[in-house]
């Protein structure tokens, strides 16, 4: 039988940096509650997690798509109203009473972990330690971590976050004249490449080279790529949803067909990466 004596208590506004500018950590939520299994399983020999909460006003405007990524890894999402203080302390507060009433009523959690760089937790772990309980304190890699709640924790979790490819070695999705993005390095792939050239000198596309994509139409107002006005310009490829695999497919060959299309999907992907904050948001959801 799975023994499962972790608790996770996350105080998301310290992992946001706070409301008013709110990172949102290039990370999945899935993948910061497995380090921090791995971890407490190699230094502490603790079993899985039992109990997850991650405490913040989830209301605010940004966190609608990260908080289902925090659902759909099992942790419960704790809204914190204000109630007259600061939106930070209600959280901090809120996070303390909850993690003593589980030290106290549930015996069988040995190990919590706080994921949270902010020193007013120190006497909660001051207080978990007369408990009897190992403590850990985690926080991403790139954020701040008090030296009295780091000193006072049984074990610090530096959360590791993937680096990304400089932009310069980004490449597109799909290439003006239709080639996949990535390099070949096999003498076999430049010896495809070699096909897919010939056979696109017999297509009805001349055989000329293509300039680069060009770079995404600004609004004037918001200075973000205007990505309806430029997505006037592509022509209707297939109306409706697909009704069956091979339709699925044919929309997809039709995509790829469409030099428009391509050239709308390099630049909405290399505005993505430009824009990590927004990979959390639906840029094209519908207003209403």
């Amino acid at each position: 039988m799975t023994i499962r004596n972790v608790a996770v208590f996350i105080d998301a506004e310290n992992l946001f940096k706070g409301y008013g500018k709110l990172e949102i950590p290039e990370m999945s939520m899935a993948d910061i509650l497995q380090q921090l299994e791995d971890a407490v399983s190699r230094e502490a020999g603790a079993g899985s997690i039992a109990v997850s909460r991650a405490f913040a006003d989830w209301n605010t405007l940004g966190l609608e798509d990260y908080r289902r990524d925090v659902e759909r890894s099992g942790v419960e999402t704790v809204q914190v109203f204000s109630a007259g203080i600061a939106p930070k302390n209600a959280a901090d507060i809120v996070l303390v009473v909850d993690c003593l009433r589980s030290a106290s009523d549930l015996e069988q959690l040995e190990v919590f972990i706080i994921v949270s760089g902010d020193g007013d937790f120190v006497p909660l772990v001051r207080r978990l330690h007369e408990l009897n309980k190992y403590v850990v304190g985690a926080m991403l890699a790139d954020r701040g971590v008090n030296s009295l709640l780091e000193h006072e924790v049984d074990q610090y979790v530096e959360l590791k976050v993937a680096s990304m490819p400089p932009l310069a070695a980004l490449r597109p999705v799909f290439s003006a004249g239709g080639q996949s993005g990535p390099l070949k390095a096999k003498s076999t792939a430049k010896k495809a490449t070699k096909k897919v050239a010939k056979r696109a000198t017999k297509s009805q596309e001349p055989a000329t080279k293509k300039a680069p994509a060009a770079a995404p139409q600004l609004s004037k107002s918001s200075g973000q790529p205007n990505w309806h006005a430029m997505a006037k310009g592509i022509s209707v490829l297939h109306a409706g949803p697909a009704t069956s695999p091979a339709d699925y497919k044919a929309v997809i060959k039709a995509v790829l067909a469409d030099r428009k299309a391509r050239s709308f999907c390099d630049q909405l992907a290399i505005t993505e990466v430009r824009s990590p904050s927004w990979r959390w948001r639906s840029k094209l959801r519908p207003r209403g």
